[in-house]
Protein backbone atom coordinates (compact mmCIF):
# COMPACT_ATOMS: atom_id res chain seq x y z
CA UNK A 1 0.00 0.00 0.00
CA UNK A 2 1.38 3.53 -0.90
CA UNK A 3 0.27 7.08 -0.10
CA UNK A 4 -0.39 9.23 -3.14
CA UNK A 5 -1.04 13.12 -3.45
CA UNK A 6 -3.44 13.49 -4.99
CA UNK A 7 -2.13 16.98 -6.16
CA UNK A 8 1.16 15.26 -7.53
CA UNK A 9 -1.13 13.45 -10.28
CA UNK A 10 -1.90 14.24 -13.38
CA UNK A 11 -5.61 14.32 -12.64
CA UNK A 12 -8.03 13.61 -9.94
CA UNK A 13 -11.77 13.40 -9.75
CA UNK A 14 -13.75 12.32 -6.31
CA UNK A 15 -17.44 12.65 -6.28
CA UNK A 16 -19.33 11.48 -3.31
CA UNK A 17 -21.40 8.17 -4.89
CA UNK A 18 -25.19 8.07 -3.30
CA UNK A 19 -26.50 5.13 -5.56
CA UNK A 20 -24.84 2.46 -2.55
CA UNK A 21 -26.88 3.57 0.15
CA UNK A 22 -28.91 0.73 2.07
CA UNK A 23 -30.54 1.41 5.46
CA UNK A 24 -33.30 -0.99 5.39
CA UNK A 25 -32.32 -4.49 4.98
CA UNK A 26 -34.37 -7.29 4.68
CA UNK A 27 -33.33 -11.14 4.52
CA UNK A 28 -34.87 -14.45 4.87
CA UNK A 29 -33.44 -17.39 6.70
CA UNK A 30 -34.48 -21.42 5.84
CA UNK A 31 -35.27 -22.85 8.78
CA UNK A 32 -36.37 -26.65 7.80
CA UNK A 33 -32.83 -27.63 8.71
CA UNK A 34 -32.21 -25.87 11.54
CA UNK A 35 -35.24 -26.25 14.38
CA UNK A 36 -36.92 -28.88 15.84
CA UNK A 37 -40.45 -28.56 17.24
CA UNK A 38 -39.79 -28.88 21.04
CA UNK A 39 -42.61 -28.24 23.94
CA UNK A 40 -41.32 -25.10 24.27
CA UNK A 41 -41.00 -24.40 20.67
CA UNK A 42 -42.21 -20.94 19.44
CA UNK A 43 -45.87 -21.95 17.04
CA UNK A 44 -45.21 -19.34 14.98
CA UNK A 45 -41.83 -20.48 13.20
CA UNK A 46 -44.30 -23.88 11.81
CA UNK A 47 -47.11 -25.11 10.41
CA UNK A 48 -50.05 -25.49 12.46
CA UNK A 49 -52.52 -28.06 11.14
CA UNK A 50 -56.48 -28.85 12.76
CA UNK A 51 -57.49 -31.97 11.23
CA UNK A 52 -61.53 -33.20 12.22
CA UNK A 53 -61.51 -37.13 12.97
CA UNK A 54 -64.64 -39.25 13.35
CA UNK A 55 -64.50 -41.93 15.42
CA UNK A 56 -66.71 -44.19 12.68
CA UNK A 57 -69.98 -46.59 13.51
CA UNK A 58 -72.32 -44.61 16.18
CA UNK A 59 -71.63 -45.45 19.62
CA UNK A 60 -73.83 -46.50 21.86
CA UNK A 61 -74.92 -44.95 25.16
CA UNK A 62 -72.25 -45.02 27.61
CA UNK A 63 -70.11 -46.32 25.46
CA UNK A 64 -66.32 -45.13 25.42
CA UNK A 65 -64.15 -45.59 22.41
CA UNK A 66 -60.41 -44.87 21.41
CA UNK A 67 -59.77 -43.99 18.47
CA UNK A 68 -55.93 -43.16 16.75
CA UNK A 69 -55.45 -40.58 14.76
CA UNK A 70 -52.18 -40.86 12.35
CA UNK A 71 -50.66 -37.79 10.86
CA UNK A 72 -50.04 -37.64 6.96
CA UNK A 73 -46.28 -38.87 5.70
CA UNK A 74 -45.15 -35.71 4.60
CA UNK A 75 -45.62 -34.06 7.85
CA UNK A 76 -42.51 -34.10 10.28
CA UNK A 77 -41.60 -33.57 13.47
CA UNK A 78 -44.94 -33.87 14.88
CA UNK A 79 -46.21 -31.73 18.06
CA UNK A 80 -49.49 -32.54 19.21
CA UNK A 81 -51.81 -29.48 20.62
CA UNK A 82 -55.08 -30.37 21.91
CA UNK A 83 -58.37 -30.83 21.08
CA UNK A 84 -59.80 -28.20 19.07
CA UNK A 85 -63.22 -28.72 19.82
CA UNK A 86 -65.49 -32.24 20.20
CA UNK A 87 -69.15 -33.18 20.09
CA UNK A 88 -71.53 -35.69 18.16
CA UNK A 89 -74.92 -35.90 16.37
CA UNK A 90 -77.88 -38.47 17.71
CA UNK A 91 -78.35 -41.34 15.20
CA UNK A 92 -81.57 -41.21 13.67
CA UNK A 93 -84.68 -42.39 14.92
CA UNK A 94 -87.03 -44.34 13.63
CA UNK A 95 -90.85 -45.25 14.20
CA UNK A 96 -91.34 -42.11 16.59
CA UNK A 97 -94.63 -40.38 16.65
CA UNK A 98 -94.19 -36.55 15.65
CA UNK A 99 -95.40 -35.04 19.14
CA UNK A 100 -92.87 -37.12 20.65
CA UNK A 101 -90.13 -35.99 18.17
CA UNK A 102 -90.75 -32.13 18.00
CA UNK A 103 -91.26 -31.93 21.57
CA UNK A 104 -87.39 -32.46 21.64
CA UNK A 105 -87.00 -29.25 19.03
CA UNK A 106 -86.45 -32.58 16.84
CA UNK A 107 -87.04 -33.05 12.82
CA UNK A 108 -89.69 -35.40 12.01
CA UNK A 109 -90.87 -36.83 8.39
CA UNK A 110 -92.31 -40.07 7.26
CA UNK A 111 -89.99 -41.67 4.67
CA UNK A 112 -92.84 -44.18 2.21
CA UNK A 113 -89.96 -45.59 0.71
CA UNK A 114 -88.91 -46.87 4.27
CA UNK A 115 -92.29 -47.25 5.61
CA UNK A 116 -91.83 -45.66 8.83
CA UNK A 117 -91.15 -41.99 10.67
CA UNK A 118 -87.75 -40.32 11.00
CA UNK A 119 -86.60 -38.52 13.35
CA UNK A 120 -83.69 -35.73 13.28
CA UNK A 121 -82.85 -35.17 17.11
CA UNK A 122 -80.64 -31.32 17.72
CA UNK A 123 -76.99 -32.08 18.33
CA UNK A 124 -77.07 -30.42 21.75
CA UNK A 125 -78.62 -34.06 22.51
CA UNK A 126 -75.45 -35.16 21.90
CA UNK A 127 -72.75 -35.30 25.18
CA UNK A 128 -69.47 -36.80 23.89
CA UNK A 129 -66.47 -36.37 26.52
CA UNK A 130 -63.27 -36.21 24.79
CA UNK A 131 -59.71 -36.58 26.15
CA UNK A 132 -56.13 -36.89 25.22
CA UNK A 133 -54.86 -39.94 26.70
CA UNK A 134 -51.45 -40.51 24.34
CA UNK A 135 -49.56 -38.67 22.26
CA UNK A 136 -46.77 -40.50 20.18
CA UNK A 137 -44.03 -38.85 17.03
CA UNK A 138 -46.67 -39.42 14.49
CA UNK A 139 -50.24 -40.68 15.90
CA UNK A 140 -52.97 -39.37 18.47
CA UNK A 141 -54.87 -41.50 20.57
CA UNK A 142 -58.53 -39.86 21.58
CA UNK A 143 -60.90 -41.26 23.91
CA UNK A 144 -64.42 -40.60 23.23
CA UNK A 145 -67.57 -41.33 25.71
CA UNK A 146 -70.91 -41.20 24.78
CA UNK A 147 -72.40 -39.76 28.04
CA UNK A 148 -76.16 -38.68 26.71
CA UNK A 149 -79.16 -40.49 26.07
CA UNK A 150 -79.15 -41.28 22.97
CA UNK A 151 -77.07 -43.41 20.44
CA UNK A 152 -74.68 -40.75 18.65
CA UNK A 153 -72.07 -40.40 16.04
CA UNK A 154 -69.07 -38.71 17.77
CA UNK A 155 -66.18 -36.81 16.69
CA UNK A 156 -63.11 -34.34 17.14
CA UNK A 157 -60.66 -31.53 15.87
CA UNK A 158 -57.42 -31.90 16.87
CA UNK A 159 -54.67 -29.09 16.47
CA UNK A 160 -50.80 -29.95 15.77
CA UNK A 161 -47.85 -28.35 14.54
CA UNK A 162 -45.46 -30.26 12.41
CA UNK A 163 -42.68 -29.45 9.72
CA UNK A 164 -43.98 -29.88 5.99
CA UNK A 165 -42.13 -30.40 2.82
CA UNK A 166 -42.60 -26.74 1.53
CA UNK A 167 -39.43 -24.41 2.63
CA UNK A 168 -40.05 -21.81 5.18
CA UNK A 169 -38.51 -18.73 6.05
CA UNK A 170 -37.87 -16.19 9.01
CA UNK A 171 -37.86 -12.85 7.54
CA UNK A 172 -35.13 -11.18 9.02
CA UNK A 173 -34.64 -6.70 9.05
CA UNK A 174 -32.44 -4.32 10.35
CA UNK A 175 -33.00 -0.63 10.06
CA UNK A 176 -30.93 2.42 10.75
CA UNK A 177 -33.99 5.13 11.47
CA UNK A 178 -31.48 8.02 11.67
CA UNK A 179 -29.99 7.63 8.48
CA UNK A 180 -33.86 6.78 6.58
CA UNK A 181 -34.72 10.35 7.71
CA UNK A 182 -31.49 11.87 6.00
CA UNK A 183 -31.42 9.81 3.11
CA UNK A 184 -35.05 8.58 1.81
CA UNK A 185 -35.54 4.59 2.51
CA UNK A 186 -33.37 2.50 0.90
CA UNK A 187 -34.02 -1.37 0.66
CA UNK A 188 -31.76 -3.92 0.39
CA UNK A 189 -32.69 -7.15 -0.26
CA UNK A 190 -30.50 -10.44 0.60
CA UNK A 191 -29.89 -13.26 -0.45
CA UNK A 192 -28.21 -16.72 0.90
CA UNK A 193 -27.83 -20.18 0.90
CA UNK A 194 -30.56 -22.08 2.71
CA UNK A 195 -29.47 -23.57 6.03
CA UNK A 196 -28.24 -20.17 7.73
CA UNK A 197 -28.35 -20.16 11.92
CA UNK A 198 -31.19 -17.03 12.18
CA UNK A 199 -28.79 -14.99 14.70
CA UNK A 200 -25.88 -15.67 11.91
CA UNK A 201 -28.48 -14.37 9.69
CA UNK A 202 -29.20 -11.74 12.12
CA UNK A 203 -25.46 -10.16 12.50
CA UNK A 204 -25.12 -10.41 8.89
CA UNK A 205 -28.34 -8.25 8.01
CA UNK A 206 -27.15 -5.60 10.64
CA UNK A 207 -23.38 -5.43 8.65
CA UNK A 208 -24.60 -4.32 6.15
CA UNK A 209 -27.06 -1.95 7.51
CA UNK A 210 -23.68 -0.53 9.03
CA UNK A 211 -21.81 -0.65 6.13
CA UNK A 212 -23.93 1.07 3.53
CA UNK A 213 -25.98 3.20 5.68
CA UNK A 214 -23.62 6.18 4.65
CA UNK A 215 -22.80 7.21 1.17
CA UNK A 216 -18.88 6.58 -0.01
CA UNK A 217 -16.56 8.42 -2.10
CA UNK A 218 -15.50 7.14 -5.63
CA UNK A 219 -12.52 8.68 -7.20
CA UNK A 220 -10.50 8.72 -10.29
CA UNK A 221 -6.81 9.21 -10.68
CA UNK A 222 -4.35 9.29 -13.33
CA UNK A 223 -0.58 9.00 -13.31
CA UNK A 224 1.94 10.25 -15.43
CA UNK A 225 5.22 7.70 -16.07
CA UNK A 226 7.85 10.75 -15.57
CA UNK A 227 10.00 9.05 -13.60
CA UNK A 228 10.74 5.45 -12.49
CA UNK A 229 8.45 5.76 -9.45
CA UNK A 230 5.40 6.65 -11.66
CA UNK A 231 6.51 3.76 -13.95
CA UNK A 232 6.47 1.46 -11.46
CA UNK A 233 3.01 2.61 -9.99
CA UNK A 234 1.50 2.18 -13.13
CA UNK A 235 2.52 -1.03 -13.55
CA UNK A 236 2.26 -2.75 -10.63
CA UNK A 237 -1.15 -1.22 -9.62
CA UNK A 238 -3.40 -3.94 -9.70
CA UNK A 239 -7.73 -4.20 -8.82
CA UNK A 240 -8.30 -4.62 -5.50
CA UNK A 241 -5.08 -2.86 -4.32
CA UNK A 242 -5.50 -0.60 -1.29
CA UNK A 243 -3.84 2.87 -1.47
CA UNK A 244 -3.77 5.89 0.95
CA UNK A 245 -5.14 9.19 -0.92
CA UNK A 246 -3.98 12.54 0.45
CA UNK A 247 -5.42 15.97 -0.96
CA UNK A 248 -4.63 18.70 1.39
CA UNK A 249 -6.96 20.90 0.16
CA UNK A 250 -9.92 19.03 0.68
CA UNK A 251 -8.85 17.50 3.59
CA UNK A 252 -8.87 14.23 2.42
CA UNK A 253 -6.81 11.82 3.86
CA UNK A 254 -8.46 8.45 3.12
CA UNK A 255 -7.85 4.64 2.13
CA UNK A 256 -9.18 3.72 -1.49
CA UNK A 257 -9.28 0.38 -3.32
CA UNK A 258 -8.71 0.17 -7.13
CA UNK A 259 -11.73 -1.21 -9.15
CA UNK A 260 -10.40 -0.48 -12.47
CA UNK A 261 -7.35 -0.26 -14.14
CA UNK A 262 -6.60 1.61 -18.01
CA UNK A 263 -3.42 2.44 -19.04
CA UNK A 264 -1.81 3.81 -22.34
CA UNK A 265 0.83 5.07 -24.54
CA UNK A 266 0.79 8.14 -25.85
CA UNK A 267 2.79 8.47 -29.20
CA UNK A 268 2.25 12.52 -29.53
CA UNK A 269 3.59 14.47 -27.27
CA UNK A 270 5.47 13.65 -24.07
CA UNK A 271 5.47 9.97 -25.24
CA UNK A 272 4.72 9.20 -21.80
CA UNK A 273 2.87 5.81 -20.06
CA UNK A 274 -0.35 6.86 -18.58
CA UNK A 275 -2.60 4.96 -16.36
CA UNK A 276 -6.13 5.76 -14.80
CA UNK A 277 -7.58 4.28 -12.40
CA UNK A 278 -11.24 3.93 -10.85
CA UNK A 279 -11.21 3.89 -6.92
CA UNK A 280 -13.86 3.40 -3.96
CA UNK A 281 -13.45 4.68 -0.70
CA UNK A 282 -12.44 1.84 1.93
CA UNK A 283 -15.46 1.75 4.87
CA UNK A 284 -14.86 2.05 8.60
CA UNK A 285 -15.86 -1.75 8.94
CA UNK A 286 -13.92 -2.52 5.69
CA UNK A 287 -10.76 -1.69 7.57
CA UNK A 288 -8.13 -4.41 8.24
CA UNK A 289 -5.36 -4.58 10.34
CA UNK A 290 -2.08 -6.90 9.42
CA UNK A 291 0.02 -8.37 11.88
CA UNK A 292 2.50 -11.15 12.59
CA UNK A 293 1.95 -14.05 14.87
CA UNK A 294 4.72 -15.53 16.30
CA UNK A 295 5.34 -19.36 16.11
CA UNK A 296 5.58 -18.81 20.60
CA UNK A 297 1.75 -17.88 20.33
CA UNK A 298 0.71 -21.20 18.43
CA UNK A 299 0.52 -23.96 20.63
CA UNK A 300 2.24 -22.49 23.74
CA UNK A 301 1.65 -20.58 26.77
CA UNK A 302 -0.35 -18.08 24.63
CA UNK A 303 -3.52 -19.67 23.18
CA UNK A 304 -5.14 -18.21 20.41
CA UNK A 305 -8.73 -19.22 21.19
CA UNK A 306 -11.69 -19.17 18.23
Amino acid sequence: MSTLNATDLENFTLDLDDREIYNDIRAECDITKILTIRPDATPEFFDRFETWVSAGDAMYVGESREVTYTAPEDHSEVRWLELVEHGGSPQTLYGWAQDECEELEGIWRYSTSLGTSLCFLPSRLAKISAEIVSRGDRSVIVELVNQSDYVCRAHFTIAYLALTPETRYIKLRSTNETRIKKYGRRVMNLKWPLGQHPNTMQSMVDAYCERYSEPTCKASMTLIGSNDTWLQHILTFAIDDRHTIVHPRLELNEDFFINSSDTSYRREGDNLLRGTFDLEQVRDMEDLTLFIIGTSLIGGTHVISS
